[in-house]
C-alpha cells in the first residue's frame, strides 16, 4: 500500500474512538425514530468498517480520496422494511432526523430502465445536526443509512453471495434468470403489500360491523374475534369496572375452540360472551391464586368463555365430552384433558386455590 492510503488509514486507525461515539450516537437516534414512527422494522444493523475491509477497499480506489472524512461508509447501518413502500416511510424520517448529503446519496430504485430488474435499494449518506453531536467531531464525519425490504435485501444478499456482479463473460441463459427472478421479488414486494393493505381493510370494516351489531354476517377468525373484543362495549366496560386490562394477542388457535362449541359466526360468539362473560373474568382471577389479575389476553378470555360454557352446561359432563372429541378427535389425548376438566371442575366447587391449573386444559 502507497504512502497516502497509510495516512487514511492511521487517521481512521487514531480517530476510531470517535467513529465508535458516532455509531452509538446514531443507532440512538435512529432507533427511537423508528420506534417513534410505528413502521415495523424487520431489522436494523449498523458496523464500523474493519481496518483490514479500508484497506481492500484504498487498495482498489485509495486515489480517490484526500482523507478518511472522504469516505461515506466507514460507518453503515442498514435498514431492512417488511414492506417496499415502507421504504419510502422510512426514508422520510431519514430526511427528518439527519442531514441528508444529497450529492452523493442515491437511491438505486430509480437508476434501473422500465425493462430492467435487479439491486433495489435507497442509500443515504448523513451527518449529524449539531444539536444532536456532543461534540463538533461527530457532525463532520458521514455515515451510510441503506434501507431495503426483506426482499430486497434477500437478493442483495444471495447476488453477493455468489459473486454475481454484470453479465460479462456470463452466459445469457444465467443472466436472463437473474433478471426474471429480480422481477418475481419486485411483483412479490407489491403483492405483500396489497395483501397487508387488505388485511387492514378487513380489520376495520369487521371493527365497523361490530359497532353496528350485525354480528351474523361475520365469521368467526383470528381478526374479527380481535374486533369484537375491542369495540364490544359489553366486554370493554367489564374489563374497565374490573379494572382489569384486556391485551389483543392469544388467538391462534381460538377459533378452533369456538369451532368445537360449534360456534362459527360471530352473533352466536357474542351470545356466548353475554352469557359467561362474569364468570370467565371470575375464572381469571380464580387462576391467578385468587388475585386478580393485571391483564388478560384475547386467547385467554376466549378459552375461559369456552370453560365457564362447559361447565355452565345443563350436563356438562356430556357437554365436555362432546367438546374434547370435537377439538381433539378419539383418542387418549382427548380423554385425558376431559379427566383433566372434570378434576378442574371440583376443585373450584371445593374452592381450591389452583392457581395456573386450568391453563393446560382446553
Amino acid at each position: 500500500m502507497n504512502t497516502h492510503n497509510e495516512s487514511i488509514l492511521a487517521e481512521y486507525r487514531q480517530n476510531h474512538s470517535i467513529y465508535e461515539q458516532l455509531e452509538r450516537t446514531a443507532s440512538a437516534l435512529l432507533e427511537s425514530e423508528l420506534k417513534q414512527s410505528g413502521i415495523m422494522v424487520f431489522q436494523l444493523s449498523h458496523r464500523l468498517k474493519t481496518e483490514e475491509s479500508l484497506r481492500g477497499k484504498l487498495e482498489k480506489k485509495g486515489d480517490k480520496y484526500e482523507s478518511a472524512l472522504d469516505l461515506t461508509d466507514l460507518l453503515g447501518f442498514r435498514v431492512i422494511c417488511y414492506f417496499a413502500d415502507d421504504v419510502d416511510r422510512i426514508a422520510e424520517k431519514i430526511e427528518g432526523l439527519f442531514v441528508i448529503d444529497r450529492e452523493n446519496s442515491i437511491d438505486k430504485r430509480r437508476i434501473l430502465e422500465a425493462d430492467q430488474f435487479g439491486y433495489l435499494s435507497l442509500h443515504y449518506i448523513c451527518q449529524l445536526s449539531p444539536d444532536q453531536a456532543e461534540t463538533k467531531d461527530l457532525c463532520g464525519i458521514r455515515f451510510e443509512i441503506q434501507i431495503r425490504s426483506v426482499l430486497q435485501h434477500a437478493w442483495a444478499e444471495i447476488n453477493h453471495d455468489i459473486g454475481y456482479k454484470s453479465s460479462a463473460g456470463v452466459p445469457h441463459s444465467i443472466t436472463r434468470g437473474f433478471s426474471r427472478l429480480a422481477g418475481l421479488l419486485e411483483i412479490a414486494d407489491e403483492q405483500f403489500a396489497q395483501f397487508r393493505d387488505s388485511v387492514r381493510k378487513y380489520e376495520n370494516e369487521s371493527a365497523e360491523t361490530v359497532r353496528n351489531d350485525n354480528l351474523e354476517s361475520l365469521p368467526v377468525n383470528e381478526m374479527t374475534l380481535y374486533a369484537f373484543l375491542q369495540n364490544d362495549a359489553a366486554v370493554q366496560k367489564c374489563f374497565q369496572d374490573n379494572e382489569i386490562g384486556l391485551v389483543m394477542e392469544g388467538c391462534e388457535e381460538s377459533t378452533e375452540r369456538l369451532e368445537a362449541l360449534q360456534i362459527v359466526t360471530m352473533d352466536r360468539f357474542a351470545e356466548m360472551t353475554g352469557r359467561n362473560l362474569e364468570k370467565a373474568v371470575e375464572l381469571a382471577v380464580y387462576e391467578n391464586g385468587s388475585e386478580k389479575p393485571e391483564t388478560v389476553s384475547a386467547g385467554l378470555l376466549i378459552r375461559l368463555l369456552v370453560e365457564a360454557d362447559l361447565i355452565n352446561s345443563t350436563n356438562h359432563k356430556t357437554a365436555i365430552h362432546d367438546y374434547f372429541r370435537r377439538y381433539y378427535g378419539e383418542g387418549e389425548l382427548a380423554e385425558r384433558r376431559e379427566k383433566d376438566l372434570q378434576k378442574y371442575i371440583k376443585r373450584l366447587k371445593k374452592g381450591k386455590d389452583i392457581k395456573t391449573k386450568g391453563s393446560d386444559i382446553l
